[in-house]
């Protein structure tokens, strides 16, 4: 892992991106190797608008097995309105 503190993903660079997703997978193949966890679920918080925890760049990487019950994604939609072509918007701010 690299010394470089990042709040969020907003903030961090390439290179402790890159750093936290490999330990993401090293930790994925370590619960499929001792549990047996054929899946997993990496979880990430970023900015005060996500109700991130910790001020710090950090991925949950939760064990999951086939039928287990729990349920990580969504139920419910966000009440914030944006514009119809909010997908023009953001394409437009990404990298070429």
């Amino acid at each position: 892992m690299p010394n470089e503190h990042a709040v969020s993903i907003h903030d961090a660079s390439a290179e402790a991106l890159q750093a936290v997703l490999l330990l993401a997978q090293e930790a994925a193949r370590a619960t499929e190797t001792s549990l047996g966890a054929r899946g997993v679920n990496a979880l990430n918080a970023s900015g005060p608008g996500s109700d991130q925890s910790a001020p710090h760049l950090h991925l949950h990487v939760i064990p999951r097995w086939q039928g287990d019950g729990l349920d990580t994604w969504p139920s419910t939609v966000s009440n914030r309105q944006i514009d119809d072509d909010w997908f023009d918007e953001v394409r437009a701010c990404l990298v070429p």
